[in-house]
Formats: structure tokens, C-alpha cells, sequence
């Protein structure tokens, strides 16, 4: 009995270190980013902190990959309309969507493009009322980004969703 218990616990024990390994490798080709995204819409101007979440797959032996990406934001900076001779504070409540990322890379640095789903969820006050308004828009993105080490990266982009664009300083990190 004790010999079984002992067999068992080295199965379990090469099992979990076999399962840290593949774990491991598994991160390969995730890439995750923080950013800040100044949102221009016609009037007011919003600020939003985007992080981002994909999975980084290599398109043969080329400079080029693909990047599906999840996308979250919250917005971090209001700005104020007035209309009608009432102002209206304005801002981000959240954003949510995806994309998908074409790049190509170079030495140190790296060029990209990123047509998008994304959904921001406007908030209006005036006047001790609130109205909120969301809607899904197709967007378009294109950027650049500088490789700081092998894994981490800073980028410059700019998005244009609806009647928006969206100008986004980032941090990309690959694991």
C-alpha cells in the first residue's frame, strides 16, 4: 500500500512539474497592453485608459503576424459641452471590444494596423439629470511602436470609430 501511495504521489508530482512547462509555453504568444487613449469627438475631448489582452500567431517565416485582441477601457478624463446655453459634463464609462492586429516588424521597431469592434458607453450630466448612451462602431487603426527590450514595447496609434478618433500612447508587454 505504501509503495502505491508512493508511485502515485511521483505521478502527481511529475505531472505538475510537466504541467508548468507546457504552462509556460503556452504564454508564448500572449501579448498584453496598457494604454491611454485621447478621444476627440467633434467637441468634447476624453481620456480613457485601454488595457488589451490577445494572442500573438506568427504568419510563416515573414516579419508579419496576426493578433486577435480583447480590449477594456474606463474612462479617466470628462470634459464639458455647453448646448443650448446648458453645459453638459460628459464622459467614458467603460469601453469593451476587439480587433484584430496585422503587424509588421523590423528591427527595433514595429508598424500596424487594426480594424475594431468596440463599444463605448457615453454618460451625459445636466441639470441633475443623467443620460447614458452606448452603441457597437466599427473603427480602424493604424501605428508604430518601438521594441525596448525582446518582450516590452512603447507605441504610438491612432483609431477612428464613428465620429471619433482616438489618439493612444501604450506599453506592450510579450510573454
Amino acid at each position: 500500500m505504501i509503495k502505491n501511495l508512493t508511485s502515485v504521489k511521483n505521478l502527481a508530482i511529475a505531472v505538475a512539474c510537466s504541467s508548468l512547462f507546457v504552462t509556460g509555453t503556452a504564454f508564448a504568444g500572449v501579448v498584453a497592453g496598457v494604454g491611454y487613449a485621447q478621444l476627440d469627438a467633434d467637441g468634447p475631448t476624453l481620456g480613457v485608459i485601454v488595457g488589451s489582452i490577445g494572442y500573438q500567431y506568427e504568419v510563416g517565416s515573414s516579419n508579419f503576424s496576426l493578433t486577435p485582441q480583447l480590449r477594456v477601457g474606463f474612462g479617466m478624463q470628462d470634459d464639458s459641452i455647453t448646448e443650448s446655453g446648458v453645459r453638459v459634463k460628459i464622459d467614458v464609462d467603460k469601453a469593451y471590444g476587439v480587433d484584430l492586429r496585422g503587424q509588421w516588424d523590423f528591427d527595433n521597431t514595429y508598424f500596424f494596423v487594426a480594424p475594431s469592434y468596440i463599444n463605448y458607453e457615453i454618460e451625459g450630466k445636466a441639470a441633475g439629470i443623467t443620460v447614458s448612451e452606448d452603441s457597437w462602431e466599427f473603427g480602424a487603426g493604424i501605428g508604430a511602436g518601438l521594441n525596448l527590450s525582446d518582450n516590452a514595447s512603447v507605441e504610438l496609434s491612432y483609431e477612428h470609430i464613428d465620429e471619433a478618433d482616438a489618439f493612444v500612447i501604450g506599453f506592450r508587454y510579450k510573454f
